[in-house]
């Protein structure tokens, strides 16, 4: 039987699909390195597609088959666990590219050669840079609030039922000659002014902060639920003879499906700056 949260799983479903569709063919076409944030990003959306697939599947069949109703609990949660983590990624990526490679979130260590991924995973159990360092990755601090928060997430839904480094440098500068031309002096004009522009101004930063109060809302509402009787899963008045009721998904799509899928849509579209910022300064 048709229900209120078949329509709103399968509208979701459409328009994530139509963001794996622009971020599949960012890497078909090699637009962005594969092992970077642009991946995290594609596993919120794929974990996204999964959730409201099972979403719409537990809309049709209703309770026929609870475990797509833990399933669909439990990605909604991973989902807001990858975009966290992914939105973090991309804030360390646009200091990084900013900056000169530098980001006080996760600072690197001169000290230490680069290694593979086993070694880059070592150092996430290391609070300091080096020896001596008495400095803390703050990311750390953060990444492993997210794990034990996730690690909860998943055993209390799985007990009910009985989400590297960006590799996207950013692009080298180069010095213009005296003797440059005329014409190629003024496509510099632009690049130039964009370098001069202050960090705050800059319009991925304020794509980055843009998305912010929506996971804030995303995760206001997630607190709630664990507060608010009408609004948790585990209470008996959200579900009627059939599926979960009209009010109840009206409320979890507003606060959370809507909220991650236009944080998504907004770190998608810091492409669009982050390709522009390049090729200016390239033509520099």
């Amino acid at each position: 039987m048709w229900s209120p949260l078949a329509s709103a799983s399968l509208v979701f479903l459409i328009l994530y699909f139509i963001l794996f569709l622009f971020l599949a063919y960012l890497y078909v076409l090699r637009k962005v390195p594969l092992l970077s944030r642009w991946l995290v990003l594609l596993l919120h959306v794929t974990v996204r597609l999964a959730s409201q697939g099972c979403g719409l599947s537990f809309g049709i069949v209703g309770y026929a088959n609870i475990d797509l109703l833990v399933a669909y609990f439990i990605l909604g949660a991973e989902g807001y666990f990858t975009l966290v983590v992914c939105t973090l990624r991309f804030l360390i990526a646009w200091q990084r590219n900013h900056w000169g490679g530098l980001s006080w979130l996760e600072p690197n260590d001169p000290s230490r050669e680069r290694g593979g991924w086993r070694k880059r995973f070592s150092r996430m159990f290391q609070w300091k840079h080096s020896r001596g360092s008495s400095s803390l990755k703050a990311v750390i601090i953060v990444d492993w609030l997210l794990v034990g928060a996730n690690t909860i997430i998943i055993s209390g839904g799985s007990l009910s039922s009985a989400a590297y480094t960006d590799k996207e440098l950013s692009p080298s500068q180069v010095e213009v000659v005296s003797d440059t031309p005329a014409p190629e002096k003024a496509q510099e004009l632009p690049a130039e002014e964009s370098r001069r522009r202050p960090w705050f101004g800059h319009a991925t930063l304020l794509l980055l902060l843009a998305t912010w109060p929506f996971l804030a809302i995303r995760g206001a509402f997630g607190v709630a639920q664990a507060i608010v009787p009408d609004l948790n899963y585990f209470n008996s008045e959200v579900y009627d003879a059939n599926n979960l009721t009209a009010q109840f998904v009206t409320e979890e799509t507003c606060f959370v499906t809507i909220m991650e899928f236009i944080s998504a849509a907004i770190l998608a579209t810091s492409y669009f700056t982050t390709r522009t910022r390049s090729s200016a300064t390239s033509r520099a």
